[in-house]
């Protein structure tokens, strides 16, 4: 009976540290276990973390775009704007340079007639003898009346001449800005410099004659002469024939073979 007795404290004993044994175990795969739950856990979290980031990121990208988008429409309202004006400033220029043409053909028409009626005057004065006062106050009131016309035409025609630069600087600033939004190709418009260059206002090359938009007060004087270049032409020389504040007419000198080149406005510069 001892014998048994003592077997079964033996086995309980082995069965009881057997227990305590496994019960320490299971603590143990229980603790990680919540260690690798935890670290779960923090993984969850980091990736929902990043996730937030990366939503923000999409978000500022989007608003950057709509911010481009919104620029990129701006662009092309200034470029459709500059290119409304340029071509508003071209047509301009056009009218204003017929214009300055018909005036100056009305003045070479006033002109004959007031030489015309000063000639008549002389042969009234001199080849009709006792003329009536009141027929030569007449062609002197006429004359009179001629230059006053000339006058005002020539004040006119200056006008018109310093509307014609400004219409070309808002035509060359106007493609400018258009240029810069992106390549119009179309040619600017540019105004010349005020002491070296001018523009061809109108030529006759079956007459041999050419107006110039450069007068005395760029330096020139009658019968003068000089020349004139455009670009990479060869130059020809001319003679002013006459010579107003604000333009020259001149004749083209003979042996200027490619005066043909130049023609109604071209931008000039004067050589000596």
């Amino acid at each position: 009976m001892n014998i048994a007795s003592l077997l079964f404290r033996v086995l309980a004993i082995i069965g009881a540290a057997v227990a305590i044994a496994g019960y320490f175990l299971t603590q143990n795969k229980v603790k990680e276990a919540e260690d690798q739950i935890a670290q779960k856990q923090t993984q969850v979290v980091a990736a929902q973390t990043q996730a937030t980031e990366a939503q923000d990121k999409v978000a500022n990208l989007e608003g950057q775009v709509r911010s481009k988008e919104s620029d990129l429409g701006a662009a092309k309202d200034r470029e459709a704007k500059a290119r409304s004006q340029f071509t508003q400033a071209s047509r301009e220029l056009s009218e204003i340079r017929a214009d300055l043409s018909d005036s100056e053909k009305e003045i070479t028409d006033l002109e004959r007639k007031n030489e015309n009626l000063k000639r008549e005057l002389i042969d009234q004065r001199t080849k009709v003898p006792g003329t009536d006062p009141t027929v030569v106050a007449e062609y002197e009131d006429k004359i009179q009346s001629l230059n006053d016309e000339i006058d005002d035409l020539k004040d006119q025609l200056a006008k018109t001449s310093r509307t014609t630069a400004t219409v070309a600087d808002t035509a060359t600033t106007a493609d400018t800005t258009s240029a810069a939004g992106s390549d119009s190709g179309s040619p600017a418009v540019k105004a010349s410099a005020p002491e070296q260059t001018a523009s061809i206002l109108k030529v006759d090359h079956d007459k041999g004659i050419i107006i110039i938009s450069r007068g005395q007060q760029g330096g020139l004087q009658r019968q003068m002469e000089f020349g004139i270049v455009k670009g990479l032409e060869r130059p020809i020389r001319v003679t002013a024939s006459k010579v107003d504040s604000k333009f020259t007419v001149a004749h083209i000198s003979p042996g200027s073979s490619n005066a043909t080149a130049y023609q109604e406005g071209d931008q000039i510069k004067i050589i000596q």
